[in-house]
This record gives structure tokens, C-alpha cells and sequence, in this order.
């Protein structure tokens, strides 16, 4: 087992030392003069040192919460910010561990998205997938405490409804009372998440052409129907409205484009 790089003891491994001496004292007194103790209460002791022993082993290695992992609530993270330390372990397999400092954004179901902050132990292997600000991940929640976040690698990330935002206009405002446009699909991606009322969300790169303005681009999400996917191509062409607070508030008109044309 190595702890810290190139075998250094650090000071996390002199603190676990110490620990373990506690222990050793421990069982040493149920295990020697026992005169006025149980065997029972020994056996107890010795259980109970050993748990704390390894509870402060794991906490202070980064590594991961099983009970948060086998309770929590799933939700769908984010990666944001990875910040790799200095301490490693090396496992029966031979692969290396080591601890991270990871900011993820958290969306649970209905729950408006928040940051968490996570100190986790993950194989250095896994590390150049982590791309902050792209790469998904499935996460745990503590449901008495949402800062407490686990990474879930063991599984995909789940698809989530997001909750309504009711502090800028909904795509069925924009889509009412919107300016018209068209615009032309250069990239699409599903997000894994629904909007509120149920339907999936993909994220998509436009070149916006407004009626009255030069042509821009612009990244949004936009509630995307199961008969619209034929028409998620690069250069689909394919009207849409325009919010007329923010010109990046652009929702794509799937009904209209989904209609037969007109015959000439």
C-alpha cells in the first residue's frame, strides 16, 4: 500500500500512525490483564477501534462515502473545476488512486442546479476524462444535506427534469410573443435532462438570421419533441423566435417546421 507519492509519509500518514497505536493500546488491554472485563466488551472494542481506525483511513484519503453511494438520491453533475493532490494510494490491482478536489454543478430532480464542492479518490487513469465544464457525471446526494456530494463512476448519469424557471421567459413565452427568425443548425447534442413539462432538452450551436439584423451565433437548450430528431442535422434550416429582452433567447419553432410545405 503506498500513501503519498514516492512512499513520502506525510503528515495525513502520521496521523493514521497515530491512530493505530491508539488501537493497538486498545486491544492490547482487552488482550492482556482483561481481569473486570468481558470477553464480549473486549471483542466490542476491538471493533469498534478497528471501524474508526478505517472511517479516518478512508475520510482522509478522499475516499468515497459507500452508504451516501448505496442511499443517496441520484442527480447529474457537471464537472467545473478539478484539482488533483498529492495523495495516492496504491490498490491490490496495482492501480493507482489518487485524491481530487472536484467542484461540480449538482441538478437534482425539480431542484434548481447548485455548485458542491467533492474530495474523492478516483484512479489516476479516469483523470484526463474529466474536462471541466464538459464532462457528465452521475452523482449522490445526502437528501438532509445536498452540499454532501458523491461521484457515482459506477454508473451513468441519470436524466433529470429541471425546475421552472420563473425568472426569464419560458419557450412557450418566447415561441408566443417572440420576433421571428430562422436558424441554421451547426452542432446538437442531447442534454439528459427534461424541461419541466416533460419534454427532452438538447443543446444545441445555432447561426441565428434575424429579419432585421446580421446573422450571429449563439449556444442554447431548447425542448426538442421525438419528431423533431429527423431534423437535427448540421445545417438544418428551420425557423424560430427571438426573445425581446436578450437576443441569445432563442427558441426553435418545432411545430411550424415540422408542417407539411405549402404547395406552390
Amino acid at each position: 500500500m503506498v500513501f503519498g507519492e514516492d512512499n513520502q509519509e506525510s503528515t495525513g500518514s502520521r496521523k493514521c500512525a497515530q491512530t493505530y497505536e491508539v488501537v493497538v493500546k486498545v486491544r492490547h488491554g482487552c488482550d492482556g490483564d482483561s481481569r473486570g472485563v468481558s470477553p464480549s466488551h473486549c471483542a466490542e472494542s476491538r471493533s469498534r477501534a478497528h471501524s474508526c481506525d478505517m472511517g479516518f483511513f478512508k475520510k482522509l484519503t478522499g475516499g468515497a462515502d459507500t452508504a451516501l453511494l448505496q442511499n443517496g438520491l441520484p442527480a447529474r453533475g457537471v464537472i467545473l473545476a478539478v484539482e488533483p493532490t498529492g495523495t495516492t494510494l496504491q490498490m491490490g490491482n496495482g492501480l493507482v488512486q489518487r485524491t481530487c478536489n472536484f467542484r461540480v454543478q449538482v441538478t437534482l430532480d425539480n431542484t434548481p442546479p447548485y455548485e458542491a464542492a467533492v474530495k474523492q479518490r478516483i484512479p489516476e487513469v479516469y483523470l484526463p476524462q474529466f474536462v471541466p465544464g464538459a464532462t457528465v457525471v452521475a452523482v449522490r446526494v445526502n437528501p438532509a444535506n445536498p452540499a454532501e456530494v458523491v461521484l457515482d463512476l459506477e454508473h451513468e448519469a441519470p436524466t433529470v427534469t429541471l425546475a421552472r424557471d420563473t425568472s426569464r421567459q419560458s419557450a412557450a413565452e418566447v415561441l408566443a410573443t417572440g420576433k421571428q427568425a430562422r436558424v441554421v443548425i451547426v452542432q446538437s447534442q442531447p442534454l439528459g435532462m427534461k424541461n419541466a413539462d416533460g419534454v427532452d432538452l438538447y443543446g444545441f450551436l445555432l447561426t441565428v438570421l434575424p429579419n432585421d439584423a446580421a446573422p450571429y451565433q449563439t449556444k442554447v437548450g431548447n425542448p426538442t419533441p421525438p419528431e423533431a430528431i429527423p431534423l437535427l442535422y448540421p445545417g438544418s434550416n428551420v425557423p424560430a423566435k427571438i426573445g425581446h429582452n436578450d437576443p441569445n433567447d432563442v427558441v426553435i419553432d418545432w411545430k411550424s417546421a415540422l408542417q407539411p410545405p405549402t404547395p406552390a
